[in-house]
């Protein structure tokens, strides 16, 4: 063609197939037919992460331990959420936020969701599934302040307080949560799991698509769980957009929405003005019987 073509680029548009249809290497240009060959199956093992099995699971209280779901719950918050990094929260707190959350009860739920762990060509492997996913629910009534905490933690707690509508409304939450399910916490790993330590961009770009996916089963399981164990209601703050999307996606209706501006000024504390704007959201998925 006289010309160079990126396929990565060009895949990225969607169009691939129209483009490599309309290639015609020069005659004798075996070497440039092998380079397209080989772009080709790398592209075709790198869109394989598009089709790859998520299996979500009720944890039975075996496997994996608690300890390693506390763990894999705390490195994604560490990494990705907003609202820990405004309120100045340490990994030791935020390991005790999660073990605040993590209190199986016989009423309690716990998702877990797995899938492969990835070569860094991007081809999942058969062996090896990863906990990639979590999602942390308790009955609203069992939801308490613990007796002790740190301060940081308490500032959270009184964040999250906040957050909460002050009154009940007519058509906006229902008068009692006796029989409300509280989705406290719900996260997916940032970056896909790799059984190699090279970092693949185009792999990891493509397991950002697959978090909402993650997010969205985890949300399907929560609502058809917590509805056969005769909840009426379940409920959540939402502290990024990602998972706020999700929600209302799955139903869930916004009652109320805080900017963290507001309860900065209610605590009189200064919060790093790149994170003044930030939002949480209260939303309520009502459960038809």
């Amino acid at each position: 063609m006289g010309f160079q073509v990126d396929l990565s680029t060009f895949y990225e548009t969607g169009n691939i197939g129209q483009i490599l249809d309309s290639l015609v290497p020069p005659a004798g240009s075996k070497a440039n037919v092998n380079k397209v060959t080989k772009d080709l199956s790398r592209l075709k093992s790198q869109d394989s992460l598009e089709n790859v099995p998520i299996d979500v699971v009720e944890w039975d209280g075996s496997e994996p331990k608690g300890e390693e779901i506390k763990e894999t719950l705390t490195e994604i918050f560490m990494k990705k959420d907003v609202l820990y990094l405004a309120l100045g929260l340490s990994q030791a707190d935020l390991a005790s936020v999660v073990d605040m959350s993590f209190m199986p009860t016989k009423d309690s739920i716990v998702l877990l969701a797995f899938c492969p762990s990835f070569e860094t060509n991007g081809e999942p492997t058969t062996e090896n599934r990863r906990l990639v996913g979590v999602l942390l629910a308790n009955p609203s009534e069992h939801v308490e302040t613990p007796p002790t905490c740190t301060s940081s933690v308490n500032l959270l707690l009184r964040y999250l307080n906040y957050c909460h509508p002050t009154t009940p409304e007519t058509n906006s939450t229902p008068a009692s949560k006796t029989n409300a399910l509280y989705v406290s916490m719900i996260g997916v790993l940032s970056s896909a799991p790799k059984n190699q330590c090279h970092s693949n961009d185009s792999m990891d770009a493509r397991w950002k698509r697959l978090v909402l996916e993650v997010l969205s089963l985890l949300e399907k399981k929560i609502l058809e769980l917590a509805k056969a164990k005769g909840f009426s209601m379940v409920e959540r703050i939402n502290t990024s957009e990602i998972t706020a999307k999700t929600s209302m996606d799955s139903g869930y209706r916004t009652v109320r929405r805080t900017c963290l501006e507001d309860f900065a000024f209610s605590e009189h504390i200064v919060v790093d003005p790149k994170y003044r704007s930030h939002q949480s959201c209260y939303m309520v998925k009502d459960l038809v019987a």
